[in-house]
């Protein structure tokens, strides 16, 4: 009976540390999360014009936050389709959008400027969240990087400025005929644990990606795909598989009872 106590309080432990050390991300859409840390910070993540998607003839929406006041908001750039200020709830307390980093409460946010459309011209920003254990890397629109990744000096920027132990990767999808390929080698050079692939314009171009990943795995078994099928994730701390987890996620408004979902 005793013996028994003891594992039960053991493995009570284990589930008190790891909750304390808990990051919950939720997808809205596009290039847009809630991402709430255990330190009570909560951060909105490119929130922009939630129809731009259909003016542009694509499938992106960016759906609401409710009645959620986040601590931080951060925009990777100022298209519409990342920042939109009329949906800035009234009493956010640190709004970056131009760079800006932030330090509050262990939560550390680091910018690193990143291109969009042509490697040398820094018009967008990458966000590292670094919170206890944890590395979350934001791209934004980081797509002209990752069209020349094998390019040496993007490929030594990326070494650089990156951690070397990323634990969540989120990154944009355009396509086979843009730069899944690239797109590819960009997460093998970064060998993250987690990548939510977001900015996907349409379900056809996410079907590519995974289906690229899928022919990779017929020779090295890399990627593991996980469908969620809801916009939560609770993002953990150890894992012992070695293989690089493509989360996908339900595109959602955000509710507090976002375990409904």
């Amino acid at each position: 009976m005793f013996k028994y106590l003891i594992l039960f309080l053991f493995f009570s432990l284990l589930h008190l540390n790891s909750d304390s050390q808990e990051v919950k991300i939720h997808y809205l859409g596009h290039s847009a999360f809630v991402i709430q840390f255990d330190n009570d910070i909560t951060v909105v993540t490119d929130y922009g014009k939630p129809n731009a998607w259909k003016e542009w003839g694509w499938d992106s929406p960016i759906h609401n936050i409710g009645d959620l006041i986040p601590d931080v908001m951060v925009y990777s750039h100022l298209h519409e389709d990342h920042y939109d200020s009329t949906r800035i709830p009234k009493g956010v307390k640190h709004i970056l959008n131009n760079g800006e980093g932030l330090e509050l409460k262990d939560l550390n946010i680091i910018p690193i400027p990143t291109c969009e459309n042509q490697f040398g011209i820094f018009d967008n920003t990458s966000y590292l969240f670094t919170y206890k254990e944890f590395n979350i890397l934001h791209t934004g629109d980081i797509q002209g990087m990752i069209a020349n990744i094998e390019n040496d000096s993007v490929a030594d920027y990326f070494k650089k400025n990156y951690p070397e132990n990323i634990d969540l990767l989120i990154m944009p999808i355009e396509g086979k005929i843009k730069y899944i390929p690239q797109a590819e080698k960009f997460i093998r050079l970064l060998n993250p644990k987690r990548v939510i692939p977001t900015h996907n314009w349409s379900q056809e171009y996410l079907d590519e990606f995974i289906t690229y990943l899928e022919e990779k795995n017929r020779v090295h078994n890399v990627y593991k795909t996980l469908y969620i099928g809801k916009p939560v994730y609770d993002l953990p701390v150890f894992s012992n598989d070695n293989t690089i987890k493509i989360i996908l996620l339900k595109k959602s408004q955000y509710i507090l009872n976002y375990l409904s979902l």
